[in-house]
C-alpha cells in the first residue's frame, strides 16, 4: 500500500473539482482497503471514501 500526501482530487471527481487529500490512497483490491482502515485507525485519521 502507497500513502500519497496532498494530492489533488479533482482528477478523481466527476466534476473536476476537489482540493488536496492530506493522505490519499486508492485501494484496488480488499487487501489494500484493510490495510488503509488499520493505517488510519492508528494514526487517528478520518477514512472518506470515494467512488466504490
Amino acid at each position: 500500500m502507497t500513502v500519497r500526501e496532498r494530492v489533488a482530487l479533482a482528477p478523481y471527481t466527476t466534476l473536476g473539482v476537489g482540493g488536496p487529500a492530506r493522505w490519499f490512497v486508492e485501494a484496488p483490491d480488499e487487501a489494500t482497503l484493510r490495510d488503509a482502515l488499520a493505517w488510519s485507525r492508528a494514526r487517528g485519521v478520518a477514512l472518506r471514501m470515494l467512488g466504490g
